[in-house]
Order: structure tokens, then C-alpha cells, then sequence
């Protein structure tokens, strides 16, 4: 028999018993979801785990993952922090899901504490690989939410493909509630934005805070939108979401107080 030094042998211990006591996940409710939304052979590998209090109540839907080959253990979260502000949580509330339509999920996501969701009845959310839904957001689809891949919504933010109640005009004309939603690829949306039916985010776009959207805008890549209703303020702009350089361009400024802006290349190097 191998010898394993005692160290090791703890650590191989206490992984699992960390895991199970210590990560905050809500196990109870992560088997359950898991098995009440997915086929057997998916639900075994337990794909989706749920942190802290989370209300599945009104989940009789079904998750569909986009892509069966890639799932893994944990590859979704739900109800775990991520809106952390100088290192204090700013969100403890409740996660409700209300999954009773379909909610298709990319390979890799996570939503925050405190998120609402709600897919009815015949609708569809598809939410793509590397989605980030901050802390406080809400999402209501009634018919069709798409949301590509790599997109960030801050915290706060509303999507609604509905207008939720019909209006009549003194004429007798009752128009249609409901309208699709597409978010393309690497979006960003900032905090307090609000979505509503009809919207077109075309890819790498961003939604500057305290927007609200309401526009097909899928003829614009790489773009700034800005006000209410938005409008385009700015051509030619995505998010940096690469740790390594936001760090980079962090300490060149604390380095470099005198300067407003900074240039870099395609390899990350500040010229």
C-alpha cells in the first residue's frame, strides 16, 4: 500500500467535508432542483448548485442545457454573493426561481443572492455560456428572453419582454403585450438598467446605468447606449473583461494621477 503523509491525507479529508459544511451551499435545495428540473442523467452530476435561501416553489418548468457534453459538477450558480462592495456583501435577500416554462443555460453562469426569475408557462429564457446576473436583478419572460454569451447585467437590473397587462384605446384596439428580447454577445449592462420588450442588443455593446432600453438596436456592434429611453452616445467601445489588464491599467493611473486616458495594444501592453 502507497504511504500518504498525514498532511496530505488531511487535505484529502477535509475537501469534501468543506464542501458539504462549509461552502454555504444549500444542499438540500441543490438536490432537489437538480432532480425536479433534470433528466436523471444529467441531474446525477448535480450541474446547478444553490446558495443560502433560495425559493424553488413555483419550479415546474424544465432546464435545458445547451450543450449536455460540457456540463460539470457546479458549472451553474444560484444564489451565492457577488456583489461584494469593499468587501461587504450589499444583498441578502431571498433568490426566487420560478422556472415554469424553459430555461436553457450555456456551460457556465452564475446568478446572484437576492435575483428573481420567472419563466412562464410556454416561454423561453436562454441564458449563454459565462452569464453573470448580479445581485437584486430581475428578469420576467412571458415569451422569449435570449442572452448570448459572456454577458454581465449589474446589479439591479430589470428585464421584461411584457408589459404585463393589456391597455385598450377609446377606439377598441387592444395591441399585444408580449415581445421577444435579444442580448448579444459580451454585452455589458450597468447597474439599474431596465430592459424592456422588444429590445436588440447587438454584440459587445453597453448600457451605461439608470438606462432604459426599448429599441432594436442589433445594427450596432461595440457601442454605447445611454438615457431614457437610450440612445447611442458613443461608437467603438466594449468592456475590458480581462483581470490581468484591469489590473494593469489600475496601477498605471495610480502610477500616473496627471493622466486621463491610456492606450494599449492587442497583446495588453500600455504604449
Amino acid at each position: 500500500m502507497k504511504y500518504i503523509h498525514p498532511r496530505r491525507y488531511l487535505r484529502i479529508c477535509w475537501r469534501p467535508i468543506k464542501d458539504l459544511f462549509f461552502s454555504g451551499i444549500n444542499w438540500r435545495r441543490t438536490i432537489v432542483f437538480n432532480f425536479r428540473m433534470l433528466p436523471y442523467d444529467i441531474a446525477k452530476h448535480l450541474p446547478i448548485f444553490l446558495y443560502g435561501k433560495v425559493d424553488i416553489s413555483r419550479c415546474t418548468g424544465k432546464i435545458e442545457f445547451i450543450d449536455d457534453k460540457t456540463i460539470s459538477r457546479g458549472c451553474w450558480i444560484i444564489g451565492q454573493s457577488a456583489c461584494i462592495v469593499n468587501g461587504i456583501d450589499a444583498c441578502y435577500n431571498v433568490t426566487q426561481l420560478a422556472v415554469e416554462g424553459i430555461l436553457r443555460l450555456g456551460i457556465s453562469g452564475r446568478i446572484a443572492n437576492g435575483c428573481r426569475i420567472s419563466v412562464l408557462k410556454g416561454a423561453r429564457l436562454s441564458c449563454g455560456d459565462g452569464f453573470l446576473l448580479n445581485a437584486d436583478s430581475k428578469i420576467s419572460c412571458y415569451e422569449s428572453i435570449t442572452i448570448g454569451d459572456g454577458v454581465h447585467i449589474s446589479w439591479e437590473g430589470q428585464i421584461y419582454d411584457t408589459d404585463f397587462h393589456y391597455i385598450i384605446s377609446n377606439d377598441g384596439i387592444v395591441k399585444r403585450r408580449n415581445k421577444s428580447i435579444l442580448i448579444g454577445n459580451d454585452a455589458w449592462i450597468g447597474h439599474n438598467v431596465t430592459i424592456c420588450k422588444g429590445a436588440v442588443i447587438g454584440d459587445g455593446c453597453i448600457v451605461a446605468a439608470h438606462s432604459l432600453l426599448n429599441k432594436d438596436f442589433s445594427e450596432y456592434k461595440n457601442c454605447i447606449f445611454a438615457g431614457t429611453p437610450a440612445v447611442l452616445i458613443r461608437t467603438g467601445y466594449k468592456r475590458i473583461y480581462d483581470i490581468a489588464w484591469e489590473k494593469k491599467i489600475a496601477a498605471y493611473f495610480a502610477l500616473n494621477n496627471e493622466y486621463k486616458q491610456c492606450t494599449m495594444n492587442n497583446e495588453g501592453i500600455i504604449i
